[in-house]
């Protein structure tokens, strides 16, 4: 019963989370990469409006916007001091 109580409380956690922080988050990710050319004519640079979990929304996300575009080089908003992923940094 201790390992149904457990497994049902990580699903839970895991479910809240992605509701509440990783679609929201992948949403404005996509609207920064959406308005980076405004931001920056290079487009290598993306600005968030608020703090989000961008990382794994920016992954996800890359491949289907990049083009005609650069990959981003710096990011900009409420969470600049977070590293870049050194992918992106070629």
């Amino acid at each position: 019963m201790k390992a149904s109580t457990l497994a049902g409380g990580e699903f839970l956690g895991r479910l809240d989370y992605y509701a509440k922080a990783w679609l929201p988050a992948r949403t404005l990710v996509a609207d920064g990469l959406a308005q980076r050319a405004q931001v920056d004519p290079s487009g290598r640079i993306i600005l968030f409006e608020q703090f989000a979990p961008w990382k794994v929304s920016l992954w996800c996300l890359s491949g289907l916007t990049f083009p005609p575009h650069p990959p981003p080089s710096r990011l900009s908003g409420p969470q600049s001091s977070s590293p870049f992923p050194r992918e992106y940094n070629k």
